[in-house]
């Protein structure tokens, strides 16, 4: 995600500090609470289980992902 961040500051000429929470939400808002999902390039299964902000983060849309397995540093949780 941090890749595809720093492509879309390129591409918009802006700096990360001008990002707004309206930040990826058209493409945020084609997912769909409840659809199972496997997470790009790797075989990792779960389901889209929140779509929205989350300001304790940062700005813009998420889409939080409850993986069928724990991995890494979180499941999803």
């Amino acid at each position: 995600m941090r890749k595809f961040k720093e492509e879309y500051l390129k591409k918009h000429q802006m700096e990360e500090e001008e990002l707004d929470d309206s930040y990826m939400q058209h493409e945020a808002q084609q997912f769909t609470v409840g659809s199972r999902c496997r997470l790009a390039d790797t075989l990792y299964l779960g389901y889209i289980a929140y779509v929205g902000l989350v300001p304790e983060i940062n700005k813009g849309y998420f889409v939080g992902i409850k993986l069928d397995q724990a991995h890494g540093n979180s499941d999803g949780t």
